[in-house]
């Protein structure tokens, strides 16, 4: 069935069409409250570990240990490393609160001599091709054999360990390997989860994904692959792969150092496949192994007596904390926050993982003991795991889902983003999608969306839990106290409401501080419960209509600001890259320098005329945007933001690249640009971006100039 046919069978139906993907329709439920995930393999419970210390070792050497820790552990978890304190805490907290016991040796190698013997012998892997490492994780996992780098193969032979295959020079590149596996390995794999770890040295995430024992423990496929469109063979092979995994099945590790985050987050959920972010996440052979709640979490939700009467010359402020979704931040208690001494002095929301009450509970178990009164746990990006729900073949599913995981913790507000890069700058518009989370959590207080700030997106009330956009967001490098004083300023109706999302790395002192010196006696900083409450009175009362933020002078003053401290950068990117595509196309895939694109030269399949027309296009959809910020523009859609960029700057010299490059886009899956072609247009988008910069009057482009 076509998209067209698609479209006639949702209108015939009866169906409410939320997007080109997906029909929001009610399937038959299975049970009013949804059902749990039940994708993770059952593993034995954790009695006792052997706890070694795992600092200071090389790349191969991690992988080698948690390997075996994988191999040893999915009879029976036997093995436990120390990398940092919070590995130190959950030691303690399981054996305190689980009964587990513990017995410490000096290093990893004690544990090979002590287990080696339970293998049956080692998968050499090929250091000059990295992703035969990935694919001796499953090889490994299948026939309880550890994958080993050639110079720690002494290390293993001298427990008595033979090579039992031996993956070098055994194929040309990585969709060789991967092709390999798909085909000989993955019928034998697990078929519900799949694992993504990062080769690309040295870009990040390499060297960040340490969940290598929990890949092999359960013969989980795990692969490098771009989700971005200019790497074609990349998404051609993750779709045989994706087409091979049972739905929903759920991606853990984290991205390709190729794609950005939300290509992998979307190209993933439009195949029903949910996300688990694994950054540095020792012993999860552990932390899945110890014993399940019987009885949900309960949290105290403030009532709207409780919170009210809403003041008019109020502003009220609810800070929620990001990351909540990942491993690393519920191990580190919120990614460390918290462990900051001012933890519990400030009404703060954080995202809280659901799916943690059954797949580490015992991690989800303390991070509610070490929740004060001032805390506030809310359903984490976006719901039971990390998806981009709309874009899901089946949403309703997903929902009830999160449904039976929010009510197991006492959750009663959630963080729904949706995002599409490809198309989009912000939250992407789900029409259909506000109703569909009212009707599936009903239960719910309300929800928050926007994983980067906006004043210009709507707020959507048309059903009984609001959907609010982040108003002003705290960023790793966000100044806190002007940030939220200029937003405030910005905004002077009164009451005035702004959910403030805050990067997960601002320690609650900057918070504090920043507070500290705002007026005191006209804000109010709520939780997110509170927070809705008194918006739906102020509603009641017609204090606050359906736009939180009516007048836009000051919030685009912000943005025009915003854009003025972005543009140098991204305009020297830009003539930069005009003047790489003076190069011939031999030239070019030869000499270019930029580290990310001589991997992907290297080490890929993707063509350089992809290469050079890509960062065209993303170049001009930047370069548009920004131009429209700082005449106090807004974009969004990026098409939309292309047309404004036409109808706004139509006049300069070379304007018609924008438009030229998106139709390029549009176009991309079906027609390749040719090299030249596309290295026309980055090299007029470079003198587009010339005339802009003098339109604007910002000077100074002499010292970026491609002369």
């Amino acid at each position: 069935m076509d998209r067209r046919d698609f479209l006639a069978t949702c209108a015939a139906s009866g169906v409410v069409l939320g997007h080109p993907f997906q029909c929001l329709a009610k399937p038959a439920l299975t049970s009013d409250k949804g059902s749990p995930l039940e994708i993770f393999p059952e593993v034995p419970l954790v009695k006792h570990v052997q706890v070694a210390p795992l600092q200071g070792v090389s790349l191969a050497e991690r992988h080698l240990y948690t390997c075996f820790q994988g191999l040893i552990n999915r009879t029976e978890p036997r093995i436990y490393y120390v990398g940092d304190e919070n590995d130190e805490l959950w030691l303690d907290y399981y054996g305190e609160q689980y009964g587990v016991g513990h017995d410490q040796v000096k290093n990893a190698d004690q544990l090979l001599e002590r287990f080696s013997s339970e293998l049956e012998g080692y998968v050499l892997y090929d250091p000059n091709l990295p992703d035969t490492r990935n694919v001796a994780v499953l090889l490994g996992g299948l026939k309880n054999a550890l994958p080993v780098h050639p110079d720690l193969v002494p290390k293993l032979e001298k427990v008595g360990l033979k090579k039992i295959d031996d993956l070098t020079g055994r194929w040309n590149d990585r969709y060789e390997a991967y092709s390999w596996v798909l085909e000989e390995l993955l019928p034998q794999a697990n078929r519900n989860l799949l694992g993504t770890n990062c080769v690309d040295e040295p870009h990040w995430p390499t060297n960040s994904v340490w969940v290598d024992d929990y890949f092999i423990a359960h013969n989980i496929f795990v692969s490098d692959l771009s989700a971005n469109r200019r790497d074609r063979a990349d998404r051609e092979l993750l779709d045989k792969i994706y087409a091979e995994i049972k739905k929903p099945g759920c991606l853990i590790g984290w991205r390709s150092a190729r794609n950005i985050e939300h290509e992998m987050v979307g190209f993933a959920a439009r195949r029903g496949i949910y996300v688990l972010c694994a950054l540095s996440t020792l012993n999860m052979t552990v932390h899945t192994a110890i014993p399940r709640a019987t009885e949900p979490f309960v949290q105290d939700h403030l009532d709207e007596e409780e919170v009210g009467p809403v003041e008019k010359g109020k502003i009220y402020v609810s800070f929620m904390n990001t990351d909540g979704d990942s491993l690393y931040s519920m191990l580190g208690l919120q990614s460390g926050r918290f462990k900051d001494p001012e933890h519990g002095q400030i009404p703060y929301t954080w995202a809280f993982f659901p799916l943690a009450y059954d797949l580490i509970p015992g991690v989800a178990r303390y991070n509610y003991e070490q929740k004060k009164a001032n805390d506030y746990f809310a359903a984490s990006t976006c719901g039971v795991a990390y998806t981009y729900p709309y874009l899901l073949p089946n949403s309703r599913e997903y929902l009830r889902t999160t449904r039976y995981y929010m009510e197991k913790t006492g959750l009663r507000t959630a963080y729904m983003s949706n995002w599409d890069d490809d198309w989009w700058w912000q939250d992407m518009e789900t029409p259909g999608f506000h109703e569909a989370l009212c009707e599936e959590l009903p239960d719910a207080f309300g929800f928050v969306r926007g994983m980067g700030e906006s004043a210009f997106e709507p707020h959507l009330f048309g059903c009984q839990a609001p959907y609010i956009f982040c108003g002003e967001g705290i960023h790793s490098d966000s100044d806190v106290y002007t940030t939220l004083r200029d937003f405030i300023e910005a905004n002077s109706n009164r009451p005035l409401f702004v959910y403030c999302l805050v990067n997960h790395n601002t320690k609650l002192g900057e918070i504090m501080g920043a507070t500290s010196r705002l007026p005191k006696d006209t804000i109010e900083y709520v939780r997110l419960d509170a927070f809705f409450h008194l918006l739906k009175q102020a509603r009641q009362h017609g204090l606050v209509g359906d736009e939180l933020y009516p007048d836009k002078t000051g919030v685009k003053k912000i943005l025009a600001k915003e854009a003025r401290a972005a543009w140098p950068g991204k305009y020297a990117s830009i003539l930069e890259h005009g003047k790489r595509a003076k190069m011939d196309e031999e030239t070019f895939i030869t000499e270019v320098k930029d580290p990310m694109v001589r991997t992907i030269l290297d080490r890929t399949r993707t063509k350089a005329n992809d290469v050079i027309c890509f960062d065209a296009i993303w170049d001009s959809m930047h370069l548009a945007r920004l131009a429209l910020n700082i005449q106090g523009i807004y974009a969004n859609n990026k098409k939309k933001g292309a047309e404004d960029f036409m109808r706004t700057f139509g006049d300069v010299e070379e304007a018609a690249v924008v438009r030229e490059l998106w139709e390029k886009w549009e176009r991309w899956e079906e027609e390749p640009v040719p090299y030249e072609e596309g290295a026309e247009m980055a090299r007029r988008l470079a003198q587009l971006a010339r005339n802009v910069n003098s339109e604007l009057n910002f000077g100074g482009e002499e010292q970026a100039e491609d002369k």
